[in-house]
């Protein structure tokens, strides 16, 4: 299988992590038989680490189409800004290439929608490159819950207010590694589609769908960067710190909401990219009709105190935990493209595909959509396209 990986920015990097386990361990027959990138220094880079673990080295495209024309892939890897990903994921479709999809899915809820029709009218297989919920740990939180050791769920608390991004950080007014973060038009819903579309998904996960939300949202900051502060690219020595001219910031600092799902329980969410001083994150809580989850332990109403892997570890069936940790592979990204390659092969459907994608940014667009009307939004209103306020304006500009 010709994989082709679209975007050698930091995501694809990471991906890599998981091609090469799933290379050291001889896992399916896969090539990376190609990079593309607008920037041919970065295709390069990029093809240079897949030289390291991989005999031979893929060839390099600044043209998407071209690489589409020449069929040099079978499958792709879209590592690309979601503003891309619709143009993307539907030409893919239309040339028979299968392809998986970083999250956010897709830059609006009538994006996500197209993606799928025509993947569906191809027969092309469409994922979601969805790594979060394949940690061990929110492995372990569903598996306690559909247990029952905590009874029925009744809240779930998580957020953080900074954004942790490649290892670090980042707060108040700083510039992101990823300027376009800050732009409606090419990040959408900023940082709620962004780091809210894994949270989403986790919701989704391990308790079910959600049903309706109440948003409200706050922009703080105009302006970021400016001689104030600093561009801080520490990832790569090629990227050290330098000045960063002024970026109008076009979304929003930080937003809160309150969620109803389906199974009657309520969840409490809050996100955002300021936190002047200090970013913060309280984690996960998980509260059941008799015991809790709360940074990966679990305390029950009689007194007994487990830690949740460990109890998962000894606990859960082994048939299960084979199938979630699959030839005994670990890394959250070998699992997803694991995942993605058995569909592709075996005809089956990914776990997360582009469909559990659309599910997860309706929830993050109905935030911000309740956050305008200043009243509750249901999904399944932004899921139909019924509210879409905010999400007009985008469509309108990529012609979605």
């Amino acid at each position: 299988m010709r994989v082709g990986i679209i975007g050698c920015g930091n995501i694809s990097e990471l991906h890599l992590k998981g091609y090469k386990e799933l290379q050291e361990k001889k896992i399916g027959d896969v090539a990376i038989s190609a990079v593309c990138d607008a920037a041919e220094s970065r295709g390069r880079e990029l093809a240079g680490l897949i030289g390291t673990f991989q005999k031979d080295r893929p060839k390099i495209y600044t043209d998407f189409g071209k690489m589409l024309d020449e069929r040099a892939i079978d499958v792709a890897d879209i590592c690309t800004p979601p503003f891309l990903h619709h143009t993307m994921a539907i030409a893919c479709s239309e040339a028979g290439v299968h392809a998986t999809v970083e999250k956010p899915f897709a830059i609006t809820v009538k994006a996500a929608t197209k993606m799928m029709e025509t993947a569906g009218h191809n027969g092309t297989v469409l994922a979601l490159s969805e790594n979060v919920r394949r940690a061990a740990l929110i492995r372990a939180y569903k598996w306690i819950i559909d247990e029952g050791y905590i009874g029925n769920v009744e809240a779930i608390f998580t957020g953080s207010y900074g954004i942790y991004h490649l290892g670090k950080f980042w707060k108040g007014n700083e510039i992101t590694a990823t300027p376009w973060r800050h732009e409606k038009l090419k990040a959408g819903a900023g940082y709620v589609l962004d780091a809210g579309s894994h949270t989403a998904d986790i919701f989704r996960y391990i308790n079910g769908e959600v049903e309706e939300v109440f948003g409200a949202m706050k922009r703080f900051a105009e302006v970021r960067g400016g001689e104030a502060w600093r561009f801080r690219q520490f990832e790569k020595p090629r990227l050290e710190a330098e000045e960063a001219k002024a970026v109008k910031n076009s979304v929003e600092d930080l937003a809160l909401a309150i969620l109803k799902f389906a199974n009657g329980s309520l969840g409490q969410y809050a996100t955002g990219t300021g936190g002047h001083g200090a970013a913060s994150s309280y984690g996960t809580w998980i509260y059941g009709s008799s015991g809790c989850i709360r940074e990966g332990e679990m305390f029950l109403d009689d007194g007994t105190k487990q830690n949740v892997l460990d109890f998962f570890k000894k606990k859960a069936d082994r048939e299960l935990q084979d199938k979630l940790f699959p030839k005994g592979l670990t890394d959250i990204f070998a699992l997803e493209m694991y995942d993605f390659f058995e569909a592709v092969s075996k005809g089956l459907k990914p776990e997360t595909d582009g469909w559990d994608g659309l599910k997860s940014i309706a929830i993050c667009y109905a935030i911000v959509e309740s956050a305008i009307l200043s009243e509750p939004v249901k999904i399944s209103d932004v899921e139909t396209g019924q509210v879409d306020s905010y999400q007009r304006e985008i469509n309108e500009h990529y012609n979605i």
